[in-house]
C-alpha cells in the first residue's frame, strides 16, 4: 500500500508542474502580445507627431512668404499711386520773390569806435587824488578829527585804544617789501595781483565750530569776564570772541597766515548795530569791530616779521547784515521794509571806522546777497574816504544763490557789476540828510512802511 501511496504522489506532482509550466507559457505569450501591441501604439503616436510638426513648419513657411508678397504688393501699389497723383498734380506759376524794403548801407562809424583796448593793470580807482596818486596811508588815525568819525569814537564802548599803526619807514628792506606808511597799498597789491595768485581767507564760523568740538565754547566762555551778567544768551555770537576770546581768534588768524594767505579777513561778519540786534550789543560795535581788525593786525605783523619778502595784510570784513534793503519780510506786504537805506549806511559807516581803527589795510564787503545792501556799505565806505582822505582798496564778493547765477534780491551777476561801476561818490551823507528832511519823518526799524 506505501508503495502505490509513493507512487500516486509522485503522479499528482508530476501533473501539477504540468499543469503551472502550461499556464506561465499561456501568460507569457498574452504579455509579449500585449508588449507588441503598445510599442506599436508608440510607434504610430511618433510617426502622426513628426508628421504635425513638418504639417506645422510648411504653414509657417507658407504664411511667412504670404506676407512678404502682401508687403511687396502694397509698396507697387504705393509707388503706382505717387506716379499717377505726380502726373495729375497741377503746375502752379512761381511767385515772384518781393524786394527788400530795406537797403544796405555801410556802417556807420562813431569816434569812440576807434578806442583801442588796453589790458587792465590794476582795478578801478576812485577819483579821490589819494587813489589816483597811490599816496601811501599814514596809518596815523588819531589824526582823522571829522566830526562824523569822532562822533563813532566818542560813543564807542571803548576810550583809550591805539588808533595809530604806522611803522618805522626803514623797518624792511626789499623788492617785496611792505611798510606801513612807506609803501601803497594799492601799488603793492596790484603789482602782487600782476606777479601771482594772491591767497585771500578768513572764514572764522568753521574755524570756530572746529576749536568748539576740540575745546570747551559753551555760554560762559563766549560771555568772559566783561560780559558774565549779560541780559540774554550769546552763545553762537561769534564775533563778540574777539573780546572774550582773544586768544582763540588770533590764533585761527595766525592758521591761515601760516597756511600761505597773503590777506586775511576779519572776524567782524556780523559787528553791525542791526545783527548785534540780536543779542543787545549793539553798543559795542565799534569795540568789535575794533578788536576784531586788531588782532589780525597782530598776527599779520607776527608771520611777516618771520618773513618780511611777503607781507601780510588785513582786510575788514563788512558783512551783509540780517536785514536787507530790498525785499519785504512780509509776504502780504511787498512794500514794507524792516530797514532803510540809511540806516544801512549809518550802521556800515560805524564798522568802517571801528576796523580801520583797528588797523585794517583793505576793505571787503563780503557775502553780499542784496545789491542795495551793497550799495548802502559802499555808500558808507566812500563817505569814510572822503571825510579821511585816505586810500583804501576796497573788494567786493557776492553770492550767487542757486544755479540760476542771481543774487537772493534775483539780479544777475552782470546787474550787479553794472550797478557796482554805476556808482560815482557824488551822493554824499549831506545829500542823503538833505532828501531826507525834505522827504518827511525817517520810518524807525522794523515800523511798516511803504517803498520811497
Amino acid at each position: 500500500v506505501s508503495d502505490s501511496l509513493e507512487i500516486a504522489t509522485a503522479e499528482l506532482e508530476a501533473a501539477a508542474k504540468h499543469v503551472g509550466q502550461t499556464k506561465f507559457g499561456m501568460l507569457e505569450e498574452k504579455y509579449l502580445s500585449i508588449k507588441g501591441e503598445m510599442e506599436d501604439a508608440e510607434r504610430v503616436k511618433s510617426e502622426k507627431e513628426t508628421e504635425m510638426k513638418e504639417k506645422q513648419e510648411l504653414y509657417e513657411e507658407l504664411k511667412s512668404k504670404e506676407k512678404e508678397l502682401t508687403a511687396a504688393r502694397e509698396h507697387e501699389l504705393k509707388g503706382i499711386e505717387a506716379e499717377i497723383a505726380a502726373k495729375n498734380k497741377p503746375v502752379l506759376p512761381e511767385k515772384p520773390r518781393l524786394k527788400s524794403l530795406f537797403v544796405q548801407k555801410p556802417r556807420m562809424k562813431f569816434p569812440c569806435g576807434d578806442f583801442v583796448k588796453r589790458p587792465a593793470l590794476e582795478p578801478p580807482t576812485p577819483t579821490s587824488h589819494a587813489a589816483v596818486n597811490h599816496v601811501p596811508n599814514s596809518y596815523l588815525n588819531s589824526k582823522l578829527a571829522h566830526p562824523a568819525i569822532a562822533a563813532i569814537r566818542a560813543k564807542a564802548s571803548i576810550q583809550g585804544q591805539n588808533l595809530d599803526h604806522a611803522q618805522a619807514a626803514g623797518l624792511y628792506s626789499g623788492e617785496w617789501s611792505f611798510v606801513r606808511g612807506r609803501n601803497s597799498v594799492r601799488t603793492y597789491i596790484t603789482k602782487l595781483f600782476n606777479d601771482r595768485i594772491a591767497m585771500y581767507d578768513g572764514a572764522m564760523g568753521t574755524m570756530i565750530q572746529n576749536y568748539g568740538k576740540k575745546h570747551k565754547l559753551e555760554e560762559e566762555q563766549y560771555r568772559g569776564e566783561k560780559f558774565k551778567d549779560w541780559t540774554c544768551n550769546v552763545k553762537g555770537n561769534n564775533d563778540m570772541l574777539s573780546i572774550t576770546q582773544p586768544e582763540v581768534i588770533k590764533g585761527i588768524y595766525k592758521q591761515y597766515l601760516e597756511a600761505g594767505s597773503d590777506l586775511v579777513g576779519t572776524n567782524t561778519f556780523s559787528s553791525t548795530t542791526i545783527a548785534m540786534a540780536d543779542y543787545k550789543m549793539e553798543a559795542h560795535a565799534y569795540e568789535l569791530n575794533y578788536e576784531g581788525a586788531r588782532l589780525a593786525r597782530e598776527a599779520c605783523d607776527e608771520i611777516t616779521a618771520l618773513d618780511p619778502s611777503k607781507p601780510r595784510f588785513v582786510a575788514g570784513a563788512v558783512g551783509p547784515t540780517n536785514r536787507t534793503g530790498s525785499t519785504s519780510p512780509d509776504v502780504e506786504d511787498a512794500a514794507c521794509r524792516n530797514v532803510t537805506f540809511d540806516e544801512l549806511v549809518e550802521t556800515y559807516f560805524e564798522q568802517v571806522v571801528g576796523l580801520v581803527d583797528g588797523g585794517a589795510d583793505i576793505l571787503i564787503v563780503e557775502t553780499i546777497f542784496d545789491t542795495l545792501n551793497a550799495k548802502a556799505a559802499l555808500f558808507a565806505i566812500s563817505d569814510y574816504l572822503d571825510y579821511s582822505g585816505l586810500d583804501i582798496p576796497v573788494f567786493i564778493s557776492g553770492t550767487l544763490v542757486d544755479q540760476s547765477g542771481r543774487t537772493l534780491s534775483g539780479q544777475t551777476g552782470e546787474a550787479f557789476d553794472g550797478m557796482l561801476n554805476s556808482l560815482t561818490g557824488s551822493y554824499t551823507r549831506d545829500d542823503r540828510k538833505s532828501s531826507k528832511s525834505k522827504g518827511g519823518s525817517k520810518p524807525k526799524v522794523g515800523q511798516r512802511c511803504t517803498a520811497q
